[in-house]
């Protein structure tokens, strides 16, 4: 199931746009400087070969998150970037539905500096209270959630949980 809440998807990108604009382009890639966050290699067609860093605020160095916790309450996050476009994916769950899970996934063009039009938030569509991202691996993202797994689509932008 693919829910996005409008207000919450133009609150979330107008942050991201300003948050781009402020810290410049790739602002918020910042390199690790905790050996705590892995790395995710995603290798797949449309996205190629992409390295991606895959953890929380704290381990992957005190990465800035372009929201605040109003919008949005961060589990983790992967970052990447994929022939030139940023591909950022925060785990977690909307401020206005804490018990449904969702993914915001946001794919910024650095050349542009503001988040594509596919970006947005994509609520799980039931109770699963917060997500929390533990691999990706092609142009699937891998979750889980108290009670169970899942996986979401980067090229589609599609949930598909077991």
């Amino acid at each position: 199931m693919e829910h996005r809440s409008r207000t919450s998807i133009a609150c979330a990108l107008t942050a991201v746009g300003v948050a781009a604009m402020l810290a410049g382009c790739g602002g918020s890639h910042a390199a690790p400087t905790s050996t705590r966050a892995a790395t995710a290699t995603v290798q797949s067609r449309g996205f190629g070969t992409c390295a991606g860093r895959l953890g929380t605020q704290g381990s992957l160095g005190g990465v800035p998150v372009p929201f605040p916790p109003e919008v949005f309450h961060v589990t983790n996050m992967w970052l990447a970037k994929c022939h030139g476009v940023y591909i950022d994916v925060y785990a977690g769950t909307s401020h206005g539905a804490p018990a449904q899970g969702a993914l915001m996934v946001v794919f910024t063009d650095p050349k542009v500096g503001t988040p594509e039009a596919r970006s947005g938030t994509f609520k799980i569509g039931r109770r699963t209270g917060p997500l929390t991202l533990t691999s990706v691996r092609g142009k699937t993202v891998h979750f889980r959630f108290q009670g169970g797994i899942g996986t979401f689509s980067l090229e589609t932008l599609r949930y598909s949980s077991a």
